[in-house]
C-alpha cells in the first residue's frame, strides 16, 4: 500500500527570491540542451543522449597530480 503526505510551504519573502532564481537556472538548463539536442539533429541527425547532455553542463573536474 502507497502513502502519501501532502505538505504545504510558507517561505519567506527571501526563500521565495532563491526558490525563482533556482527554478529559472533549472529552466535556462533545460532551454539550452534541448537547443544544443535539436540542433544536433537538425545538422548532423545525431542523437544526443541524456547523460552526454548532462556532462556537458557540469563543470570539468581538476585533475589531480
Amino acid at each position: 500500500m502507497l502513502k502519501a503526505t501532502k505538505v504545504r510551504l510558507y517561505p519567506t519573502v527571501d526563500q521565495r527570491k532563491a526558490f525563482a532564481f533556482q527554478f529559472g537556472a533549472m529552466r535556462w538548463a533545460y532551454n539550452f540542451t534541448l537547443g544544443w539536442r535539436s540542433s544536433a539533429w537538425k545538422e548532423r541527425g545525431e542523437s544526443i543522449s541524456k547523460r552526454q547532455t548532462l556532462d556537458k553542463l557540469q563543470p570539468r573536474k581538476k585533475q589531480a597530480g
